[in-house]
């Protein structure tokens, strides 16, 4: 098995969401500001029921451009999502060529992955003329992953960011989120949610595995971290499965495997390991593979 990543932005050459988010914010500046210019000009100009007529459309009119925000909104992450999922398709068609170059009877120029995807009934992707190989890709936050191999896998990347605290009671388990309160006490909030994301991506990429998709109980999964900041420069991580491309080694990155000491009644006798590292000090990226 061969893990790999690539930045979005570095993918698609566009700069990806940044470029969109800029667009979105001067643009909405711009309305408002013409709106509340146009608002102040008639109240200034108007008495009684004149000033509050004024004021009615004005409303109204803001009413209108925040509908329309939203619908711009909409479709730029539509677009961004569309982006991130055909950057993802990019590198699972490199990866394949580079790992499994024999099993296909054409170039990597002329194969066409859109035409071998199909989905199983949950919903999870394979090549339909090529089964004996696996995949999983996963994307977010200009960062896109690929894992290939020939046993079933499952790959999840998140960027560390704030989230609500509430979410770890719906998919941690109570060992889990004592561990977080242990995380927030040595290192600070952000302690907290870059280990929210070590747990939630190592239970991602165990649902993107077994193709079960939402009917998987987070809290039926726990793992045992170490602790993010005793782990030493000579602990036991090691690259993980890097195929045949060694010499290339920026394209393959660090794993180190974690313990999954629960699942449901089945304790340690079920048949996945787990990966994980932290890219950039900014994404959390988990990977769960048949043993």
């Amino acid at each position: 098995m061969a893990v790999y990543f690539r930045k979005f932005a570095d993918s698609l050459g566009d700069g990806g969401g940044g470029n969109l988010e800029k667009g979105e914010y001067s643009a909405a500046n711009s309305r408002e500001g013409n709106l509340i210019k146009g608002g102040l000009s008639a109240g200034s100009s108007r008495e009684g029921n004149l000033i509050k007529g004024g004021l009615s459309a004005a409303n109204s009119r803001e009413e209108e451009t925040g509908k329309t925000e939203k619908t711009e909104k909409r479709i730029q992450g539509s677009e961004k999502h569309k982006r991130e999922h055909r950057a993802g398709l990019e590198l699972l068609k490199e990866s394949l060529f580079r790992e499994f170059s024999g099993e296909f009877s054409c170039t990597e120029e002329e194969f066409c992955l859109e035409n071998e995807l199909e989905k199983e009934e949950l919903g999870k992707p394979f090549l339909k003329n090529y089964p004996q190989i696996h995949f999983n890709i996963s994307h977010g936050k200009d960062m896109v992953v690929c894992g290939v191999g020939t046993s079933p896998l499952g790959v999840d990347v998140e960027a560390i960011r704030p989230v609500k605290r509430s979410m770890s009671r719906r998919v941690l388990t109570p060992g889990e989120r004592i561990f977080l309160e242990e995380s927030e006490k040595n290192s600070g909030e952000n302690g907290w949610y870059r280990d929210f994301f070590r747990l939630w991506t190592l239970k991602e990429s165990y649902v993107k595995a077994v193709g079960k998709g939402l009917s998987v109980d987070f809290t039926t999964l726990e793992f045992i971290l170490p602790e993010w900041e005793k782990k030493s420069e000579n602990s036991d991580i090691r690259r993980l499965f890097p195929g045949k491309k060694e010499k290339q080694k920026q394209e393959y990155f660090l794993m180190e495997e974690v313990l999954c000491c629960r699942l449901g009644e089945e304790k340690l006798n079920f048949p996945w390991r787990f990966f994980q590292t932290i890219l950039d000090r900014e994404y959390v990226v988990s990977c769960c593979l048949l043993r």
